[in-house]
């Protein structure tokens, strides 16, 4: 829950990319989305606020797939006009 999609490229290099590389590579446009409560999911509050907002969240697990995937995954359309293909991992 902690974790980032950052972790999806962060270690990898061009030549020993992972999933998302090789399918950028392949032509394919890839979204990478992060819930809330992770790292780098408020990075424009990194402040004290920050830290306050992760001890007393006013969300919960549910509401990161009943409203945070469907809102992203507009966002895409929205964008895009494509359809989505969500490659999740847990």
């Amino acid at each position: 829950m902690g974790d980032s999609a950052a972790s999806w490229i962060s270690s990898n290099t061009e030549d020993k990319s992972l999933l998302p590389l090789q399918l950028f590579n392949e032509g394919y446009d890839i979204w990478l989305g992060t819930n809330r409560g992770a790292t780098y999911s408020e990075a424009h509050l990194y402040n004290y606020s920050m830290i306050l907002h992760r001890l007393t969240p006013d969300y919960t697990f549910a509401d990161m797939g009943t409203q945070d995937m469907p809102a992203f995954l507009d966002q895409i359309f929205e964008e895009t006009g494509q359809k989505a293909t969500v490659i999740g991992y847990s």
